[in-house]
């Protein structure tokens, strides 16, 4: 069995990008073989030492689960905070950008605690 660019999810904007690869790669990998007979996976990758990449390959799963804890704590990222993602649409770019600024100035100061990301194009609209 192959995965082919199995780290492109790593470029995502999000930061359940990490979690998204190593999932997807233990899961290549759990289908490999069947009954007795053992598989092989080979992984094609341009970042082979990242950590979701090197702990899928070992299928070490505290590991992972460590490290994604430890960066999302230092990146103050869920579990550690919540977050909402806003979308705004319209035909127009340049209104929805307008759009995007105010709404961005009307909730600056909503909170001292809250950070404001953006605005900034969504790369997919799911």
């Amino acid at each position: 069995m192959g995965v082919v660019s199995a780290d492109i999810g790593l470029g995502m904007p999000d930061f359940r990008a990490a979690e998204r690869t190593f999932q997807l790669l233990t899961q290549v990998a759990g289908r490999a073989g069947r009954g007795a007979l053992p598989g092989t996976v080979l992984v094609q990758t341009i970042n082979p030492e990242h950590y979701a990449v090197r702990l899928a390959a070992a299928q070490d799963y505290q590991a992972f689960y460590e490290k994604e804890l430890q960066f999302r704590k230092f990146m103050h990222y869920p579990p550690f905070s919540a977050m909402a993602n806003v979308i705004v649409r319209n035909e127009k770019q340049e209104d929805a950008l307008r759009m995007s600024a105010e709404l961005e100035r009307h909730l600056g100061g909503a909170q001292e605690n809250m950070k404001i990301m953006g605005p900034a194009e969504a790369p997919y609209l799911s």
